[in-house]
């Protein structure tokens, strides 16, 4: 008995239905995936949170601090003893007395108390009385034939140095000079604002 051959055209069409067929089972089963009955259902683990990252900036290069420029620094004038700061040299003064020393060079600030007829005996000398801070008086015998008269008057603040010589008196001041042989220290008298020695 002869088999009948299938046409060619017929052949094309179940080829084509075929493909056809294949490619919607392919495509289900990736859409779909088929799970045997059998199999044991799958436990879900539970979820745990990933803690966020922190977002990372990128490193900023610092600027270097600014420099201020330095304040200038306003010198202080050398300050001068005073009433307040301290005794203006009469401690000094008052040791040398009690103890009847002589030839010792002292500082002392005070008032002229009086003036006194000048010194012609010799050197001529200016001479006052000068009241010290603690209230102890001495003798200023100041060289006007080696320096100039100093213009003071009764009240008048000054500063002396000079050599302190005893007397009973209170004791008194020369000296206040510049030694013109250089051999002895030089003193001076300063009354406002001016030196003479």
């Amino acid at each position: 008995m002869a088999r009948a051959t299938p046409s060619r055209g017929g052949l094309l069409k179940t080829v084509g239905a075929l493909a056809v067929l294949g490619c919607a089972w392919y495509l289900q089963q990736r859409q779909e995936p088929s799970t045997p009955q059998d199999a044991p259902t799958s436990v879900t683990a539970p979820s745990v949170e990933t803690p966020a990252r922190p977002a990372i900036t990128p490193p900023t290069k610092a600027k270097p601090p600014v420099a201020e420029p330095p304040a200038k620094a306003v010198p202080k004038p050398a300050a001068k003893p005073t009433a307040k700061a301290d005794d203006g040299g009469a401690t000094k003064v008052k040791k040398l007395f009690e103890t009847g020393t002589s030839d010792t060079v002292v500082d002392v600030y005070g008032k002229v108390d009086r003036i006194l007829a000048d010194d012609t005996d010799g050197d001529q000398h200016q001479k006052f009385i000068l009241e010290l801070r603690d209230g102890h008086t001495v003798l200023v015998a100041h060289n006007i034939d080696l320096t100039e008269r100093v213009p003071i008057k009764a009240g008048d603040e000054v500063h002396v140095k000079g050599e302190f010589e005893y007397d009973e008196r209170g004791g008194v001041i020369h000296w206040t000079h510049r030694d013109p042989r250089g051999k002895h220290e030089a003193g001076f008298i300063e009354h406002a604002g001016k030196r003479y020695q």
